[in-house]
């Protein structure tokens, strides 16, 4: 697997990422964000729309033909009418203004459902399946595949719920849209009155489109003292 993306949230800090936005409400790397380790992402939604999202940029556009992200996701105490919708993942592409890949959340009659977005070349929203999600931490994964040509529909969307694969959105023209500059976690796209909090950790993406599958810890030596003569 070629690793572009590791955040562990290892501190209480924002050093893992470029930079952050806050547009209202907050965000912070803190032990009540934590799904795994000792920190984690923790975002507060106080009902407006203003985003809030931390984002890492990288030197260069990575122009590879697939991408695959894995995090962990709780909804915590967000509360979202019907209807509403609030995105959490964006892959933005060399433009720094234009997206090709979401992982959101919308609420339909009281149940909240995650789903994926691959966005086409004119910007035509294509959204997945929704999935419904209760409480608890989620497993989530997806891996996003460029369409083979200016005027092919061959890109796709593929998602993981726990590690169980679910339905893949296919017949996509993303072309000029796809290639990797930014990766941001956090809110945005805000729709309807959202208040409350949710908790993000271990954000891993790779340039292969290899799963990246459930929570591996991070290696923990210790060294023990040996005594001369034992």
């Amino acid at each position: 697997m070629s690793t572009i993306l590791d955040i562990r949230h290892t501190g209480a800090n924002f050093n893992d990422y470029t930079g952050t936005i806050l547009d209202g409400g907050s965000i912070a790397i803190n032990s009540s964000g934590a799904l795994f380790g000792p920190y984690g992402m923790s975002i507060t939604v106080n009902g407006d729309n203003h985003r809030k999202l931390a984002y890492k940029t990288f030197a260069a556009p990575n122009t590879n033909t697939v991408f695959s992200a894995r995090k962990y996701f709780n909804p915590n105490t967000l509360s979202i009418p019907h209807l509403g919708q609030i995105s959490l993942t964006f892959f933005v592409n060399s433009t720094g203004t234009e997206t090709f890949a979401v992982i959101k959340i919308i609420n339909i009659s009281g149940t909240n459902y995650l789903r994926g977005v691959l966005v086409e070349d004119d910007g035509t929203h294509r959204e997945t399946v929704a999935f419904p999600i209760s409480s608890g931490t989620y497993n989530v994964e997806f891996r996003v595949t460029k369409a083979s040509g200016v005027s092919a529909n061959d890109a796709t969307f593929e998602t993981w719920i726990d590690g169980v694969a679910k339905t893949t959105l296919t017949g996509v023209d993303c072309y000029n849209r796809f290639n990797l500059q930014t990766v941001s976690y956090g809110v945005n796209g805000i729709s309807g009155t959202i208040t409350g909090e949710c908790k993000m950790d271990e954000f891993i993406v790779n340039d292969d489109g290899s799963f990246i599958g459930d929570h591996v810890p991070l290696r923990v030596y210790s060294l023990a003292a040996v005594g001369v003569g034992d």
